[in-house]
This record gives C-alpha cells, sequence and structure tokens, in this order.
C-alpha cells in the first residue's frame, strides 16, 4: 500500500483505512505480509478491540523472539524498523520491547520473562517452542496477542495475518483473543477469518 494511499484513507478514518490495508493486492513473490504491513494492519485492528482503545497511556508493545533464530531475530529487528520514528500504535502513545524466549517454553517461564505492564504481545516466527504456553501465559495475565505467523493463530494466538489470494488477511482466534481480554468489534471480525484452535 502506498504511503499517498494510507494518508487517503486515514482521511476517511480508521475503518476505511483497515478495509483498504486488507483489499490492498500483495506482490506474488511475498509468502507472509511484510513485517511493516503487518504493523500497520495490528496498528488498525487494535483500535477495533475495545477493551484496549478506552485505554489512553503508553502502549508497552513486546516482541517475543529467539535470538538463536536467524529468522526470528530479523521478524524481530523488521518490527523495531517498521516503529522506528513512530510516536504512537493504535492511537496511542508506543514503547517497543524484545523480549529473547531462547528455549524456555513453560508457561511459568513465559509469565516470568514478560515485564510488568506489557499491552501488546507479538510472537517473531520460532522454532523447537511450544506456542500453547504464550497462549496459557498471556491469557492468564490479560496480555493481547498478535503474529505474522498463521499457524499460531491456530495454536490459539490471538489475532494475526497472512497473504491470501494475494491480499492481506486478518485471522482472529476468538476464544483466545475473549480469553486474552480483548472485546473486537463485529465490524473486524466481518472482516477477519474467524479461527479456531
Amino acid at each position: 500500500m502506498s504511503p499517498r494511499s494510507i494518508v487517503r484513507a486515514l482521511r476517511l478514518g480508521v475503518p476505511a483505512l483497515l478495509l483498504a490495508v486488507v483489499a490492498q493486492p500483495l506482490a506474488a513473490q511475498e509468502a507472509t505480509l511484510p513485517v511493516d504491513l503487518q504493523m500497520v494492519v495490528f496498528s488498525q485492528v487494535m483500535q477495533f478491540d475495545r477493551n484496549f482503545a478506552d485505554r489512553e497511556d503508553e502502549v508497552v508493545f513486546a516482541v517475543l523472539y529467539q535470538s538463536r533464530s536467524r529468522e526470528s531475530l530479523e521478524v524481530r529487528n523488521r518490527v523495531f524498523e517498521a516503529f522506528r520514528g513512530k510516536d504512537s500504535f493504535a492511537g496511542r502513545p508506543l514503547r517497543v520491547i524484545g523480549i529473547d524466549v531462547g528455549d524456555g517454553d513453560t508457561k511459568s517461564r513465559i509469565q516470568r520473562i514478560l515485564p510488568a505492564g506489557v499491552d501488546v504481545l507479538y510472537m517473531a516466527p520460532v522454532r523447537s517452542f511450544d506456542v500453547g504456553s504464550v497462549v496459557e501465559a498471556a491469557s492468564e495475565l490479560g496480555i493481547p496477542t498478535l503474529t505474522g505467523t498463521p499457524d499460531y493463530v491456530d495454536q490459539g494466538l490471538a489475532i494475526g495475518v497472512r497473504r491470501e489470494q494475494g491480499r492481506a488477511r486478518i485471522l482472529v482466534n476468538l476464544e483466545s483473543a475473549v480469553a486474552m481480554g480483548s472485546d473486537l468489534s463485529s465490524e473486524l471480525l466481518k472482516l477477519a477469518r474467524i479461527v479456531r484452535s
């Protein structure tokens, strides 16, 4: 999506921007949605979460990644790059942090390494890791989860995006989203593909 298209859609409001991003054709060679576009989509999507959008304090956006995995580290770096120079997420002040999970994949370990005050947890691709431990920890702590890895939504993360027939598709695991404290609007759910874990 070109910067001009984003500005035009912004003038029309959040729903128009989200629809414009979701409807935008993507380059055929992209296997997944580019990270910078994921961040644009997620910033808009979270404005459709009434429990998230009603708050005005700083958003602590945590990126869960594995430094030993080149792909995971690269995605983490692209998230930081996508937010460089930006001071807001979903209309709120933003702080981005990285959390290296290494090989630890137990719910209690995930809960221990998550700093207090994390508002959103984005999970990069990881290897030999139990995604369910993140789902359990995030549910108990009430932290919405996002990912650009569609399989992780099938495994219980709340919201993801993927390339589907050349376009961006929002994926929502509604059961997980509710368990993590989200209250997603019907407007968003009409645009999304609902996933069951």
